[in-house]
């Protein structure tokens, strides 16, 4: 007689499915609140290199304008009153944007991680783009303005990659929360896996299991006996 009725078997059954459901639900939340998570970092780092962009780009042509105005300035013959307030002008802007741009620095700067090698580069290319910016309006050119855009191109293009990147490692995994989430899911599937080769190998050697049990009169009838009526 075996000490696991197959009724045991049944119950046993419906407490495994019970908590492999609240289980799985559990997980889906969590997976549904850590994609929730990363979307809004992704959104806000998209945004904050949107601007950043966008501040050193404008930062660069007020440059460029106030170098050639001083070069007209010193041209002229006599002061010229309306190039010095068109200078005093574009310098106010350009301490707007040099304010707008030391905050969005120091927003990548917190937000990345010097260790891995895409943030790596992109927060290299930032600080190369703080050296160009800090060339003195005198002696700021055209051709360090190109030399702006063409590292703006590159911070564009490396977070592009970036964001790639990430979204793909998530899909995969890889990321703490994502991996330990896929490693509680596979764990489910190893006990459901080895559950039911338990339940087929009782039935197969388990004598007991081949009998059912008839409530009206408890007699019990060896399944094995059965005759085919058809």
């Amino acid at each position: 007689m075996s000490l696991i009725e197959p009724g045991d078997l049944a119950f046993i059954a419906a407490a495994l499915i019970a908590g492999i459901y609240t289980r799985l639900s559990s997980l889906n939340s969590r997976d549904s609140e850590f994609v929730k998570i990363k979307s809004e970092w992704m959104e806000s780092f998209r945004v904050d290199i949107s601007d950043f962009c966008e501040i050193c780009i404008t930062a660069a042509y007020l440059k460029v304008v106030i170098s050639e105005k001083i070069d007209l300035l010193g041209e002229s013959l006599a002061e010229d009153e309306g190039l010095l307030n068109d200078i005093d002008t574009l310098e106010a802007k350009l301490f707007e944007k040099s304010v707008e741009y030391h905050k969005k620095r120091t927003v990548l700067r917190t937000k990345l991680k010097s260790s891995k090698d895409l943030q790596f580069r992109i927060l290299h290319r930032v600080e190369c783009i703080k050296d160009n910016l800090k060339i003195s309006n005198e002696k700021y050119s055209s051709d360090d303005r190109k030399k702006a855009k063409d590292i703006i191109e590159d911070i564009i293009r490396l977070a592009s990659n970036f964001s790639e990147s990430e979204w793909d490692s998530f899909k995969k995994g890889d990321s703490y929360l994502g991996g330990e989430i896929n490693k509680q899911r596979k764990n489910i599937k190893r006990v459901i896996g080895f559950y039911v080769l338990y339940i087929v190998a009782f039935y197969i050697f388990n004598e007991d299991a081949k009998q059912v049990r008839v409530p009206c009169d408890n007699e019990v009838i060896d399944v094995s006996e059965c005759i085919d009526i058809n």
